[in-house]
């Protein structure tokens, strides 16, 4: 239940920060470590995907391939909500949507599997 509720906040949060007519800040930095900041916050804001999907809707009792085809529903279900985004922010008149945030999206929602992966794999727990 907590998971869910998790959830929620999170999708909540996303949208907010997807959405919001922010004012730009002359104090944030514009890279770090060569990369644009704004690509770095597009991987953080989707690093945690695949991992609260897991905990708040995932329960294949242990079968392996049940699990493979959850976190393949669930990139896929990503990358969805992130291409919705970037087409939907191409439609406000404050923000613009970006392939390159699209990729910082995917490249996070991967991380996030890969991470999941690895630690189940590690623990034997699907």
């Amino acid at each position: 239940m907590i998971w869910r509720l998790t959830a929620l906040i999170y999708f909540a949060v996303l949208a907010f920060l997807c959405f919001y007519k922010f004012t730009p800040s002359q104090d944030i930095p514009t890279t770090l470590f060569g990369i644009p900041s704004d690509k770095i916050v597009h991987f953080a804001m989707f690093l945690p995907f695949p991992i609260i999907c897991l905990y708040a809707f995932h329960s294949s009792n242990g079968k392996v391939g049940r699990f493979v085809l959850f976190l393949f529903v669930m990139y896929i279900a990503g990358l969805l909500l992130a291409s919705g985004i970037e087409i939907g922010q191409k439609f406000v008149g404050y923000r613009s949507g970006d392939v390159w945030d699209f990729v910082a999206d995917s490249i996070g929602l991967a991380t996030g599997t890969l991470i999941i992966v690895a630690y189940r794999t590690a623990l034997r727990k699907w």
